[in-house]
Protein backbone atom coordinates (compact mmCIF):
# COMPACT_ATOMS: atom_id res chain seq x y z
CA UNK A 1 0.00 0.00 0.00
CA UNK A 2 2.50 2.44 0.98
CA UNK A 3 4.32 1.56 -2.53
CA UNK A 4 1.58 2.76 -4.23
CA UNK A 5 1.09 5.78 -2.05
CA UNK A 6 4.58 7.04 -2.68
CA UNK A 7 4.21 6.65 -6.64
CA UNK A 8 1.12 8.42 -6.57
CA UNK A 9 2.25 11.52 -4.22
CA UNK A 10 5.32 11.49 -6.98
CA UNK A 11 2.81 11.59 -10.19
CA UNK A 12 1.11 14.17 -8.14
CA UNK A 13 4.15 16.46 -7.20
CA UNK A 14 5.10 16.39 -10.68
CA UNK A 15 2.08 17.09 -12.42
CA UNK A 16 1.75 20.32 -11.08
CA UNK A 17 5.89 21.04 -11.36
CA UNK A 18 5.62 20.09 -14.84
CA UNK A 19 2.86 22.22 -15.91
CA UNK A 20 4.73 25.11 -13.85
CA UNK A 21 7.31 24.07 -15.53
CA UNK A 22 6.05 23.82 -18.56
CA UNK A 23 4.17 27.36 -18.50
CA UNK A 24 6.83 29.97 -17.51
CA UNK A 25 10.13 27.49 -16.86
CA UNK A 26 9.70 28.28 -13.10
CA UNK A 27 8.70 25.80 -10.27
CA UNK A 28 7.40 27.09 -6.77
CA UNK A 29 9.65 26.19 -4.13
CA UNK A 30 6.61 25.65 -1.72
CA UNK A 31 6.01 22.44 -3.86
CA UNK A 32 9.27 20.62 -2.99
CA UNK A 33 8.52 22.07 1.00
CA UNK A 34 5.21 20.16 1.02
CA UNK A 35 6.00 16.81 -0.34
CA UNK A 36 9.76 15.76 0.66
CA UNK A 37 8.19 16.19 4.41
CA UNK A 38 5.24 13.75 3.58
CA UNK A 39 7.65 11.22 2.25
CA UNK A 40 9.76 11.55 5.45
CA UNK A 41 6.35 11.09 7.40
CA UNK A 42 5.57 8.06 5.06
CA UNK A 43 8.56 6.31 5.74
CA UNK A 44 8.82 6.39 9.66
CA UNK A 45 5.25 5.19 9.60
CA UNK A 46 6.41 2.53 7.35
CA UNK A 47 9.18 1.72 9.81
CA UNK A 48 7.01 2.09 13.64
CA UNK A 49 4.67 -0.63 12.31
CA UNK A 50 7.05 -2.80 11.19
CA UNK A 51 6.87 -2.62 7.22
CA UNK A 52 10.08 -1.89 6.83
CA UNK A 53 13.36 -2.49 8.47
CA UNK A 54 16.46 -1.34 9.40
CA UNK A 55 18.43 -1.76 6.08
CA UNK A 56 15.77 -0.38 4.45
CA UNK A 57 15.95 3.00 6.55
CA UNK A 58 20.13 3.25 6.00
CA UNK A 59 18.88 3.41 2.14
CA UNK A 60 16.49 5.78 2.49
CA UNK A 61 19.22 7.38 3.66
CA UNK A 62 21.97 6.58 1.40
CA UNK A 63 19.40 7.56 -1.65
CA UNK A 64 18.66 10.88 -0.54
CA UNK A 65 22.75 11.39 0.20
CA UNK A 66 23.34 10.09 -3.07
CA UNK A 67 20.74 12.19 -5.44
CA UNK A 68 21.18 15.45 -2.89
CA UNK A 69 25.12 15.10 -3.94
CA UNK A 70 24.54 14.48 -7.85
CA UNK A 71 21.96 17.06 -8.09
CA UNK A 72 24.25 19.64 -6.58
CA UNK A 73 26.73 18.74 -9.10
CA UNK A 74 24.76 19.04 -11.74
CA UNK A 75 23.14 22.24 -10.69
CA UNK A 76 26.41 23.98 -10.15
CA UNK A 77 27.98 22.95 -13.22
CA UNK A 78 24.52 24.58 -15.07
CA UNK A 79 23.37 21.30 -16.51
CA UNK A 80 20.05 21.38 -15.17
CA UNK A 81 18.16 24.32 -13.37
CA UNK A 82 17.39 24.38 -9.88
CA UNK A 83 13.56 23.39 -10.15
CA UNK A 84 15.19 20.05 -12.09
CA UNK A 85 17.55 19.45 -8.88
CA UNK A 86 14.80 19.90 -6.37
CA UNK A 87 12.88 17.29 -8.21
CA UNK A 88 15.07 14.53 -7.93
CA UNK A 89 15.97 15.47 -4.28
CA UNK A 90 12.23 15.47 -3.53
CA UNK A 91 11.27 11.92 -5.21
CA UNK A 92 14.31 10.75 -3.23
CA UNK A 93 12.47 11.57 -0.24
CA UNK A 94 8.95 10.46 -1.63
CA UNK A 95 10.32 7.08 -3.29
CA UNK A 96 13.92 6.48 -2.44
CA UNK A 97 14.05 2.71 -3.14
CA UNK A 98 13.55 0.51 -6.37
CA UNK A 99 13.59 -2.94 -5.20
CA UNK A 100 12.74 -4.56 -8.28
CA UNK A 101 15.59 -7.40 -9.56
CA UNK A 102 16.08 -6.39 -13.23
CA UNK A 103 17.25 -3.37 -11.69
CA UNK A 104 21.22 -2.84 -11.95
CA UNK A 105 20.94 -0.32 -8.27
CA UNK A 106 17.60 0.08 -6.35
CA UNK A 107 18.42 4.02 -5.81
CA UNK A 108 14.85 5.39 -7.39
CA UNK A 109 16.13 8.93 -8.49
CA UNK A 110 18.66 7.62 -10.09
CA UNK A 111 17.07 5.68 -12.07
CA UNK A 112 14.53 8.78 -13.23
CA UNK A 113 17.23 10.93 -13.75
CA UNK A 114 19.17 8.22 -16.13
CA UNK A 115 15.73 7.40 -18.20
CA UNK A 116 14.76 11.58 -18.02
CA UNK A 117 18.20 11.65 -20.03
CA UNK A 118 17.67 8.94 -22.14
CA UNK A 119 14.20 10.50 -22.85
CA UNK A 120 15.57 13.61 -23.72
CA UNK A 121 17.42 12.36 -26.89
CA UNK A 122 14.23 12.60 -29.04
CA UNK A 123 15.02 16.57 -28.89
CA UNK A 124 18.05 16.74 -30.82
CA UNK A 125 16.75 14.45 -33.06
CA UNK A 126 13.36 16.59 -33.49
CA UNK A 127 15.65 19.81 -33.77
CA UNK A 128 18.29 17.89 -36.76
CA UNK A 129 15.05 16.28 -38.59
CA UNK A 130 13.70 19.90 -38.17
CA UNK A 131 16.71 21.98 -39.38
CA UNK A 132 16.97 19.30 -42.08
CA UNK A 133 13.41 19.46 -43.47
CA UNK A 134 14.14 23.66 -44.06
CA UNK A 135 17.45 23.00 -45.50
CA UNK A 136 15.98 20.40 -48.52
CA UNK A 137 13.59 23.15 -48.90
CA UNK A 138 16.00 25.73 -49.96
CA UNK A 139 15.83 27.69 -46.78
CA UNK A 140 19.44 29.28 -46.31
CA UNK A 141 19.40 28.84 -42.50
CA UNK A 142 23.04 29.43 -42.26
CA UNK A 143 23.32 32.39 -43.99
CA UNK A 144 25.97 35.14 -42.28
CA UNK A 145 27.57 31.65 -40.90
CA UNK A 146 29.58 30.84 -44.21
CA UNK A 147 33.06 31.29 -42.28
CA UNK A 148 31.60 28.70 -40.03
CA UNK A 149 33.08 25.22 -39.77
CA UNK A 150 31.66 22.46 -41.23
CA UNK A 151 31.31 20.38 -37.81
CA UNK A 152 30.33 23.23 -35.80
CA UNK A 153 27.33 23.75 -38.22
CA UNK A 154 26.31 19.94 -37.77
CA UNK A 155 26.78 21.05 -33.97
CA UNK A 156 23.82 23.27 -34.62
CA UNK A 157 21.67 21.64 -36.18
CA UNK A 158 21.10 19.38 -33.61
CA UNK A 159 21.49 21.52 -30.56
CA UNK A 160 19.53 24.55 -31.75
CA UNK A 161 17.58 26.40 -34.51
CA UNK A 162 17.09 29.68 -36.81
CA UNK A 163 13.85 31.49 -35.58
CA UNK A 164 12.17 32.99 -38.25
CA UNK A 165 11.87 36.50 -37.06
CA UNK A 166 13.14 37.91 -33.52
CA UNK A 167 13.94 35.34 -30.81
CA UNK A 168 11.29 33.43 -29.48
CA UNK A 169 10.11 33.11 -25.84
CA UNK A 170 12.12 30.81 -23.55
CA UNK A 171 14.98 30.27 -25.96
CA UNK A 172 18.97 30.48 -25.09
CA UNK A 173 21.15 32.56 -27.77
CA UNK A 174 23.57 30.14 -29.31
CA UNK A 175 24.72 32.83 -31.89
CA UNK A 176 27.13 35.97 -31.74
CA UNK A 177 27.95 38.64 -33.78
CA UNK A 178 26.15 41.06 -36.54
CA UNK A 179 25.88 40.97 -39.52
CA UNK A 180 28.21 38.95 -41.89
CA UNK A 181 30.53 38.27 -39.48
CA UNK A 182 28.42 36.03 -37.13
CA UNK A 183 29.23 32.40 -35.31
CA UNK A 184 28.10 29.79 -33.13
CA UNK A 185 28.67 30.58 -29.29
CA UNK A 186 28.49 26.78 -27.82
CA UNK A 187 28.30 26.06 -24.53
CA UNK A 188 26.91 23.12 -22.15
CA UNK A 189 26.14 25.65 -19.13
CA UNK A 190 22.92 26.87 -19.22
CA UNK A 191 22.77 30.93 -20.26
CA UNK A 192 19.72 31.94 -18.76
CA UNK A 193 20.40 35.29 -18.11
CA UNK A 194 22.20 35.99 -21.22
CA UNK A 195 20.53 38.54 -23.26
CA UNK A 196 20.40 37.30 -26.60
CA UNK A 197 21.00 39.94 -29.94
CA UNK A 198 17.61 40.56 -31.46
CA UNK A 199 18.65 39.76 -35.21
CA UNK A 200 16.22 38.42 -37.10
CA UNK A 201 16.15 34.93 -37.75
CA UNK A 202 18.58 34.31 -34.83
CA UNK A 203 19.80 30.51 -33.84
CA UNK A 204 18.80 29.95 -30.66
CA UNK A 205 18.80 26.92 -28.27
CA UNK A 206 15.13 25.56 -26.81
CA UNK A 207 14.82 25.81 -22.99
CA UNK A 208 12.81 23.16 -22.39
CA UNK A 209 10.88 22.38 -19.11
CA UNK A 210 12.96 19.09 -18.37
CA UNK A 211 10.10 18.24 -15.05
CA UNK A 212 7.94 17.25 -18.03
CA UNK A 213 10.97 14.68 -19.38
CA UNK A 214 11.03 13.76 -15.43
CA UNK A 215 7.03 13.11 -15.17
Amino acid sequence: MFSYLRKILCLIMLTISSYEDFKTREVDDRIWLIFSPIGIIITLIEFFLKFIDFSYLILYFISILITTIISIIIYYSKFVGGADSKALISISFLDPINLNENTIHPFTPIIVLMDTLITFLIVPIFLFSYNLYRILNKENIFEGFENEKLYRKIIALFIGYRTKGIKKRFTIPIEDGFGEKREFFFTPLLMLDVEPIENEGEWVSPCLPLIVFVL
